[in-house]
């Protein structure tokens, strides 16, 4: 039985484990151990896409419905060299950090649980039959025990910041801006009528030519960047309509990608980035760990009430992860017409899978007329680790070198959000581009062959 659980940090995933455990459990002590204070948060926005949305009310609609009351919706658009795509996503919303830790706070009060505020906790100190380490991408529980959780921390050779800005942008934006050192790109989204969240990336050798190796430098931990708010102000003053970019413990920061082979150290159960970290670019470390916590009292509900069977599920779960991962994700497709590629992805597509594929892909794409099917599985996922870096180099590589041989690409999938991402970039692909169902896979043979 559980008598006591004990959860470090108090972020959203630690805030939300807490409260779906207590309401799983109403017998349970649950106590939050934060060493921050309640009103002193940094950041900006965090987006929850549909799929989240859904996973939430699935789980606790109570809490939900206050999230979206304070939330934000937007569309998305990318800028680039003057011309614009964008895609209408009306599901799409952002909420301000600060917004949804007040919510998750009140409903974790609201379920029985105890927050504990300003005092830092350890794990091995804790009088708990379960500990759940929610303490962030710099997890000290995980630190502590790296063999055991075989840990790995992978720094980037990017570099970002995230900003804001006192104004709602009219839309998620993608951009990238060239300067005299180099290409600075934002990802950027409103989350509050007179907010939005800016973040922006670079190359290092960009970082260092504009003197950011210095401004970092010279940067309290927990101060922001001024030099780099102010240039980078300038830069995207086109997208800003005469605002700044604002600072709030804004300095500029290396990605760490988190790997750990396990999540589970005896009593003690990592969650969120603490666990494995969602790279800014594609994913919300936000939504990462409130959909872990989520994954956790499920388990801890369908597995014997202990420890014990929240191990061997959350074995069960990795071992499932790992064979996935290990599983080839692209295939080259037999009996196509003559002069035409197919392809077909399924699962989770990592950076592994994206360069073994590259000679194959050169190979391919080695022809004076380029017709391609790619059939996309039902069970696709999209990207795992370092598969979205790899696919945009081998795709703009691809289109820079080969443009003019592209004629026609037929996709093939059922999935709506495809058709959603066709229509936004179709300006970007060269040649003719066509949608087809999975029912019409011979017909998507035809079309790509001109026939």
């Amino acid at each position: 039985m559980l008598h006591r659980v004990a959860v470090l940090g108090g972020g959203p995933g630690g805030l939300y484990a807490a409260r779906l455990l207590k309401l799983a459990r109403p017998g349970t002590e649950v106590v939050v151990h934060e060493q921050g204070v309640p009103d002193e948060t940094f950041g900006f926005g965090v987006g929850l896409a549909a799929r989240t949305q859904r996973r939430l009310e699935e789980a606790d609609p109570e809490t939900l419905r206050d999230i979206l009351a304070c939330s934000y919706s937007h569309d998305m658009r990318m800028r680039v060299g003057g011309r614009e795509a964008g895609m209408s996503v009306s599901s799409l919303v952002a909420v301000g950090r600060a917004d949804l830790l007040g919510v998750l706070q009140r409903h974790a009060e609201d379920a029985g649980v105890k927050l504990e505020f300003g005092v830092r906790r350890a794990a091995d100190e804790l009088d708990a039959d379960l500990v759940i380490a929610a303490d962030g991408v710099g997890s000290a529980t995980r630190s502590a025990s790296e063999q055991a959780f075989g840990a790995e921390v992978e720094p980037g050779t990017g570099w970002y910041l995230w900003a804001g800005t006192d104004v709602a942008l009219d839309h998620a934006l993608f951009a990238p801006e060239r300067t005299e050192h180099g290409v600075f790109v934002t990802h950027a989204y409103p989350y509050a009528p007179d907010r939005s969240t800016f973040l922006v990336e670079t190359d290092e050798a960009t970082w260092r030519s504009a003197g950011f190796e210095r401004t970092t430098a010279a940067t309290p931990f927990d101060a922001s960047d001024d030099a780099a708010l102010e240039y980078l102000s300038d830069v995207f003053a086109p997208h800003l309509g005469g605002h700044r970019l604002i600072g709030n413990r804004t300095r500029w920061l290396q990605f760490r990608t988190v790997r750990c082979a396990r999540w589970h150290d005896g009593r003690t159960v990592l969650l969120g980035d603490a666990a494995h970290t969602a790279h800014y670019s594609v994913g919300s470390g936000t939504k990462l760990a409130m959909e872990d916590a989520i994954a956790l009292v499920s388990a801890l509900d369908t597995a014997d009430t202990g420890a014990v069977g929240f191990v061997l599920s959350q074995t069960l779960r990795e071992g499932h992860d790992d064979a996935r991962e290990e599983t080839p994700m692209i295939e080259v497709l037999p009996d196509m017409p003559n002069g035409v590629t197919g392809i077909r992805v399924s699962g989770r597509l990592g950076g592994n899978d994206l360069r073994d594929f590259a000679p194959t892909m050169a190979e391919m794409l080695d022809t004076d007329e380029i017709r391609l099917v790619e059939v996309i599985a039902p069970d696709y996922e999209g990207f795992g680790r370092g598969g979205l870096a790899q696919d945009l180099k081998l795709g703009f590589g691809a289109l820079i070198k080969r443009h003019s041989a592209f004629k026609r690409i037929a996709v093939v999938s059922d999935k709506e959000w495809v058709a959603h991402t066709l229509h936004a970039l179709a300006w970007m692909v060269p040649g003719e581009l066509a949608l087809f169902g999975l029912d019409e896979l011979e017909r998507a043979k035809e079309w790509a062959a001109g026939q």
